[in-house]
């Protein structure tokens, strides 16, 4: 399940069945279908936006989602994620940061150094090659998905999610929706309209959703995404290309901001992988699969 903040105060939750609930003094039902009816209102109403309007709308997010009880934070050491529990410590000090990832991951290394610059309580696993092959198995029997991808950032949620549930906390922050909206991934890199190929990833995004909220669900823990906040999207596409992409920095509002917080510039302008390498994951499922005399592809295909 996720929380989802939005204007008016009612809160989105999506949990594995597949359906959002509207809570405020009545509760109905909308089927996650009209996902993109609901962005197709947004859209309409989106205005130019600033930096500092961004900033304040992501502040806002987060604050509204802290839970009145302990917590955690999925903590990559990419900008998202330290923004996302640098916002949670001027709320509080009751949570911990998870990490997980392969000897030598500069995914925990990051993390490892984000904790140590804003004190955070953080909780890390390095992951054993050995252990990969029974943590693949896992997720395949949670998503039943022949993508190479969910299988990759999979693990590293599992994973991540374990360390959780282990901790006895019920609710997880994710940076889900930064890339989607800020120009995180490569084919930002390749397209004539950022703001085009934006609006197309968001209004992809409900499949890591689900993928997500599955894996996270098969632990009994919660998901908070304050990037998929409507505050957040509707203010995000109101941002003009150059704060999302700027020269080869991607996401590049969100280092603005953590330079308004005094980051230090090894966050702020750290170039971060996707999770599955960073984490260090992917090169031993390209391992297992070659092994077997397969693509990456086939080999996951072979799993499900």
């Amino acid at each position: 399940m996720f929380l989802w903040p939005c204007a008016l105060n009612f809160i989105f939750l999506f949990n594995k069945n597949n359906f959002f609930k509207l809570l405020s003094k009545s509760l109905f039902f909308m089927d996650v279908e009209n996902w993109e009816e609901k962005l197709a209102v947004l859209r309409s109403g989106v205005v130019p936006a600033s930096k500092d309007d961004f900033k304040n709308a992501l502040v806002s997010a987060v604050a509204r989602l802290v839970p009145d009880e302990r917590f955690g934070v999925l903590l990559s050491g990419g900008i998202d994620s330290s923004l996302i529990a640098f916002l949670c410590k001027q709320r509080t000090d009751n949570f911990v940061c998870y990490s997980v990832g392969l000897e030598g991951s500069p995914d925990l290394a990051a993390a490892e150094f984000v904790a140590d610059h804003f004190s955070l309580k953080l909780k890390t696993r390095v992951i054993s090659s050995d252990e990969v092959p029974s943590l693949i198995k896992d997720v395949v029997s949670v998503l039943r998905s022949p993508d190479v991808v969910d299988l990759g950032v999979g693990c590293v949620c599992l994973a991540a999610g374990r360390l959780a549930e282990a901790d006895g906390v019920r609710f997880v922050f994710s940076g889900l929706g930064s890339d989607e909206l800020l120009a995180g991934y490569s084919s930002f890199l390749k397209t004539d309209d950022v703001q085009q190929e934006a609006w197309r990833r968001i209004f992809g995004v409900v499949k890591d959703v689900k993928r997500d909220v599955a894996l996270a669900g098969a632990l009994g823990l919660d998901v908070l995404f304050p990037f998929l906040d409507f505050d957040v999207i509707k203010t995000a596409m109101g941002l003009p290309p150059d704060l999302k992409l700027k020269a080869e920095h991607k996401k590049f509002v969100l280092r603005l901001i953590a330079e308004d917080f005094s980051f230090p510039e090894e966050i702020v302008w750290r170039r971060k992988k996707a999770a599955q390498y960073g984490s260090g994951f992917d090169r031993i499922i390209s391992g297992l699969a070659k092994q077997n005399g397969l693509s990456k592809k086939a080999f996951v295909e072979s799993l499900v």
